[in-house]
């Protein structure tokens, strides 16, 4: 669960506990399946990545998410292309301007985004298994760059 898009934090009092939420994921992956599979923002680990530490060279750019590569990207009931669902700024008018261009503008406008706040996040190197995204971020404490401590016990755990 997630806050609301207006910033109404109280759907993240229905969060199950972070150990359900790791039995859950042992089970599915017993099960064949991952509780990665699907619209999953989480970054992909390379091996070694998983060290539990910071590292002050460790990439910055803010999205390592399916946005950057393009997959995140979504038109709205209003005919607005934006980033995300949970991120509606900027937003492009694809009735004004064709659907490629806007995708173009939006991606360069993701892909140029980097951490400028000293936030944990920054240099963290659980990113690689953290739930934790801008957009998250941004409905729940009002900046892309904000941590939950939620999702960053959760990444510790898994």
């Amino acid at each position: 669960m997630q806050s609301r898009l207006d910033g109404d934090a109280s759907p993240c009092a229905l969060r199950i506990s972070l150990n359900e939420v790791v039995a859950l994921g042992k089970w599915l992956q017993g099960k064949g399946d991952t509780l990665l599979d699907g619209d999953d923002c989480r970054p992909k680990p390379e091996a070694g990545d998983r060290e539990r530490k910071t590292d002050k060279k460790t990439d910055t750019r803010l999205f390592s998410c399916a946005i950057s590569g393009g997959d995140g990207l979504r038109i709205d009931p209003n005919g607005y292309l934006v980033p995300c669902n949970c991120i509606r700024e900027p937003k492009i008018n694809v009735t004004r301007q064709s659907v490629k261009k806007a995708q173009e503008d939006t991606l360069a406008w993701v892909r140029s985004r980097v951490f400028t706040a000293d936030s944990k996040c920054k240099t963290c190197r659980e990113r690689e298994a953290c739930f934790r995204c801008p957009g998250k971020a941004l409905i729940e404490k009002g900046s892309l760059e904000a941590e939950i401590e939620w999702f960053c016990e959760l990444a510790r755990l898994s």
